[in-house]
């Protein structure tokens, strides 16, 4: 698999027509530094606490569907699609759509386990 060479695209009020033609192309776009270190450690926290909290209950569906299992790099059992996460308010609050509540954050963004850093 070819590793994708992503720019450092900057997130202002609208996406640019380089970012579109990037996401049109390769299906995602990547903006970094958008949220404060501080609040992506915490998610990162809460999303692996989740994660073992519904290994240890032995949970295998959210909502009706499945959760898919494989194995990290130290060859621990963990959970591939963690869904339905937004619906733990109480330890995952929606990320602030205004710009001075976040840093910089003007868009709707999802949580995932893998991420860029540079």
């Amino acid at each position: 698999m070819k590793k994708l060479e992503c720019p450092d695209f900057n997130l202002e009020e609208k996406l640019t027509q380089e970012q579109l033609t990037f996401f049109h192309k390769n299906g995602v776009i990547i903006f970094r530094n958008v949220l404060k270190k501080e609040t992506v450690d915490f998610f990162i926290q809460e999303v692996t606490r989740i994660e073992n909290q519904w290994l240890q209950e032995g949970r295998d569906k959210v909502n009706g569907v499945p959760l898919k299992f494989g194995e990290d790099a130290q060859g621990q059992k963990m959970i591939q699609r963690l869904c339905f996460l937004s619906l733990d308010r109480k330890s995952l609050p929606r990320i602030p759509a205004r710009p001075e509540d976040s840093g910089s954050c003007s868009v709707p963004l999802s949580i995932r386990r893998t991420y860029c850093r540079k």
